[in-house]
């Protein structure tokens, strides 16, 4: 299992403005500045290193390590999936937030020399008002990791627990609010590694 936010710390930082007799609740991401990293395939035998600037490598794992490609990031991902051989790797969500941006690009299918050939954006694969806001993103992803084959991508999608109260005249009400912003499962999503198409879509059980 590999979490979709792999690098982000204090998720939620909820405010509460009081808005006549009620209130709304505002969330906030607080993130470590991100200074590089190294992301392994599941046997270690291919490895992507991402630097602060946002140059991303592929290594096959061979003696000193062998190149597959070398290329400037848009924008830093939230998490990255590589495969054993490295010809195909897998960015999701921003490392810094998606915005909550429904034409975000969350996910991105790169081949063994770097081309992206399929991406998704972020009202393609979920519903953006069942998820959890904050000021910086719209936090759709719980999980994503490779079947054991390597042959597909599985993506966790999340929604939001339940639909908060407009008013609060209570201290329970108030906690039912931060309960509310709780991500749970919503859909479990399959993706075919080769095309990057999304070949099933069920609910999360």
């Amino acid at each position: 299992m590999k979490l979709c936010r792999t690098m982000l710390v204090a998720l939620f930082v909820v405010a509460v403005l009081l808005l006549g007799n009620g209130v709304s609740p505002l969330h906030a991401d607080t993130y470590i500045t991100f200074r590089g990293a190294r992301y392994y395939s599941p046997n270690r035998q291919a490895f992507i290193e991402v630097t602060a600037a946002g140059r991303a490598t592929v290594y096959r794992n061979k003696r000193g390590g062998h190149q597959l490609w070398s290329r400037r990031l848009a924008a830093i991902p939230a998490s990255i999936l590589v495969t054993d051989d490295g010809n195909a790797t897998i960015l999701v969500d921003g490392y810094y937030g998606n915005g909550g941006a429904p034409n975000a690009q969350v996910l991105s299918f790169r081949d063994r020399i770097g081309r992206e050939f399929r991406s998704y954006r972020l009202d393609s694969l979920v519903r953006i008002d069942d998820v959890s806001m904050t000021t910086s993103s719209a936090h759709w992803c719980l999980e994503a990791s490779l079947t054991d084959d390597q042959q597909y991508l599985k993506v966790v999608t999340a929604k939001r627990k339940c639909v908060p109260p407009s008013a609060v005249s209570s201290e329970v009400e108030r906690q039912l609010i931060d309960d509310c912003y709780t991500s749970i499962p919503s859909e479990v999503l399959r993706f075919d590694l080769e095309t990057g198409s999304l070949v099933e879509r069920k609910a999360a059980t």
